[in-house]
């Protein structure tokens, strides 16, 4: 006997076990974020397996581990909004961005990766700032979380939101010490 269509619930993410997109999972909706933990399993292996790490920038930018160290690299690793919680508290979102500022003697590096977990499509932007032509790092705060926002040469770059409380202040208080002492 079919079951009533207010009972049946169709994911939209269409993730199958493997990755690929457009099988439709079907639940009752009891399961939690997506529709099913088969959905949110999926995710998380995609997240896992194709998110950029510090050394997919470092590869990027074709520097030397060594040359970008003259601080920690400040590397933020976020979920795009919107973004909902799973029933087992973890949020998930259907994009992932990596977000990477590596410090050498007289340049800032920048690598910014999505990864867009229903197709794996991913958008990858490098780019260099010299200090003495950055004007400012800013911390946004709002109920969603942290961002960071680096202007240069008259452009500005934004990381995604970091969850509250992830947020590493005496690392970016160093990182705007440095920009202060590089630019004197």
């Amino acid at each position: 006997m079919a079951k009533n269509k207010q009972e049946i619930k169709v994911d939209k993410i269409g993730l199958r076990e493997n990755g690929e997109k457009n099988k439709r999972y079907v639940t009752t909706g009891k399961a939690g974020c997506f529709g099913t933990k088969k959905v949110e399993a999926s995710i998380d292996r995609i997240v896992e397996e194709e998110r950029a790490t510090f050394e997919d920038a470092i590869s990027k930018w074709g520097v030397d581990k060594a040359q970008v160290k003259l601080i920690e690299p400040v590397v933020i690793q976020y979920y795009i909004m919107p973004s909902h919680t799973g029933k087992d508290g973890v949020k998930r979102a259907y994009g992932y961005g990596t977000y990477v500022l590596g410090f050498s003697e007289k340049q800032i590096l920048l690598f910014m990766n999505e990864l867009n977990v229903y197709d794996k499509n991913v958008k990858t932007q490098t780019d260099e700032f010299f200090y003495k032509d950055v004007t400012s790092i800013t911390v946004i705060e709002d109920n969603f979380g942290s961002r960071i926002l680096l202007r240069a040469g008259g452009a500005a770059f934004e990381s995604g939101y970091i969850p509250k409380g992830d947020m590493n202040e005496g690392q970016i208080q160093g990182v705007k010490n440095l920009i202060r002492e590089k630019k004197e």
